[in-house]
């Protein structure tokens, strides 16, 4: 057998994949297969999470708030979103950067500048959020935020995991999927569908992509481990509140590129992550 027919000459990574399919139009159907995706590990590893802890004896009412479920819910959707795109961009014959929209815009300094200045913006977010807090508490309004599950008693290694993650990977992750695969899909669709005016493109995508990103975040598992509904008013508030931010987040992205949208969105967090740490917010 020569050298150009032996089978590890003609292996690629991409044989891992299986054949490439042909290409097709990227669009909004990648964003909806991505939620059914979402949707699907979710109810079948979070369902056996509860599962395997309800059969171990655990008291059904504290079963959502334990570490392995919360770990494996965690998990679970995080490999959705930082995978997922990168099943997009195979379907679609693409590389999963040119999908997700430009990573960086700048270069070298330039581009610590444009980081430098989405921190300074997800600081002022964070302060506007804190005032807005203080203003509901102030009128009296009844809401409460949706991360206090991030400070219940746990191991260190599970508490270190949980706040990293809600710090640092959570961000990112959100942002490779609702500001690179949410974003981009729509405004794909978009522009091949109805062309429209490029800017208003970028705008209805910015404010959709927003939305599918506050959703997620009405309804969690408080600190109590009870499951708050999203028609409550905690649950509309910090969707609205959620919403305005992921805006934000998505003028960032459009404007200097992802990175700069990550460093915004981990700077928010991390700060949010840090007042209840300290005992400040909860």
């Amino acid at each position: 057998m020569s050298a150009a027919t032996a089978p590890h000459a003609t292996w690629s990574r991409a044989d891992l994949w299986g054949p490439a399919p042909a290409p097709r139009p990227f669009g909004a159907l990648d964003l909806g297969a991505g939620v059914l995706a979402l949707i699907v590990a979710q109810v079948v590893i979070g369902g056996g999470a509860l599962a395997i802890e309800l059969a171990g004896g655990t008291d059904p009412a504290d079963v959502a708030n334990t570490t392995f479920v919360l770990l494996t819910g965690m998990a679970s959707m995080w490999a959705v979103f930082l995978g997922w795109p990168a099943v997009a961009a195979r379907r679609v014959g693409t590389a999963m950067r040119d999908l997700i929209g430009p990573w960086a815009m700048r270069h070298g300094a330039a581009q610590l500048r444009v980081l430098g200045w989405a921190v300074a913006v997800a600081l002022m977010l964070r302060a506007l959020s804190i005032g807005v807090d203080l203003l509901a508490a102030h009128l009296g309004w009844g809401v409460e935020g949706n991360s206090g599950w991030m400070t219940a008693e746990r191991a260190w290694w599970a508490s270190a995991a949980v706040l990293l993650g809600g710090a640092v990977v959570g961000p990112i992750a959100e942002e490779v999927f609702f500001r690179g695969l949410a974003l981009r899909s729509i405004a794909a669709s978009l522009t091949r569908r109805a062309r429209l005016n490029p800017r208003v493109v970028s705008v209805t995508a910015i404010v959709l992509s927003s939305i599918a990103f506050g959703l997620p975040h009405a309804s969690t598992v408080d600190a109590s481990g009870a499951l708050t509904s999203p028609l409550s008013a905690s649950g509309i508030y910090v969707l609205a509140q959620t919403t305005l931010i992921g805006a934000a987040l998505g003028v960032i992205a459009v404007r200097k590129g992802l990175a700069a949208a990550c460093a915004a969105h981990v700077t928010f967090n991390s700060v949010g992550v840090l007042l209840m740490v300290t005992g400040v917010a909860s």
